[in-house]
C-alpha cells in the first residue's frame, strides 16, 4: 500500500492511499503530517525490534552466520581494544 502527500487547493495537506483509493488524511498541516509519519516510523521500528528480540530469545539465529553471542562479541572487543 502506497501513500502520497498531496497539497490541497487551500494549502492544507492530504494523504492519498492506493490501498483504498481514497484520502486517509485531509486538512492536515505540516506538523500534523510530520507527527503522523514519525509515529508510523516509530511503530514500525518498535515492531521490528520486538520481533528480533523474540526471535533471539527463541534461539533463532536472526543474522545467520554473522550472529554474535555475548562471548564472541567480548572476544572481538578484547582483540580490538585490549583488556
Amino acid at each position: 500500500m502506497s501513500r502520497q502527500i498531496i497539497i490541497q487547493p487551500d494549502g492544507k495537506l492530504a494523504v492519498w492511499s492506493t490501498g483504498v483509493d481514497d484520502f486517509v488524511i485531509v486538512d492536515a498541516d505540516d506538523e500534523e503530517l510530520v507527527k503522523y509519519y514519525a509515529e508510523k516510523a516509530y511503530q514500525q521500528a518498535a515492531n521490528e525490534t520486538a520481533d528480533t528480540i523474540a526471535q533471539l530469545r527463541n534461539g533463532d539465529n536472526v543474522l545467520y552466520q554473522f550472529q554474535l553471542t555475548w562471548e564472541k562479541a567480548n572476544k572481538i572487543r578484547k582483540e580490538v581494544h585490549g583488556e
